[in-house]
């Protein structure tokens, strides 16, 4: 294993890729969550266009707040490992 120092400066870190469950479970879940999503998306389009494009602006908005969230608990897990690892050199 590569120094993990020289890793993070050289940008070869990067835990966010990391977070995505690999179950075949997860997978086929997604699949259909985005079938679904695109069946609607296709019936929202021949109701009213417009409806398509606030329920584009909506996810897009829904997008962006979970990228916050992830962020968030990527620091939040983060510090908690630093706690630990300060907990086991310190004894503490």
């Amino acid at each position: 294993m590569k120094n993990i120092l020289e890793e993070l400066y050289y940008g070869r870190v990067h835990p966010i890729g990391e977070t995505m469950p690999r179950s075949k479970e997860y997978m086929e879940t997604r699949h259909k969550g985005y079938a679904k999503e695109k069946e609607f998306k296709e019936k929202l389009e021949k109701v009213d266009p417009n409806l398509r494009k606030e329920y584009d602006e909506l996810n897009d908005l829904e997008n962006d707040a979970d990228c916050f969230e992830y962020s968030q608990t990527f620091m939040v897990g983060f510090r908690l490992g630093a706690r630990i690892v300060t907990a086991v050199f310190t004894g503490k």
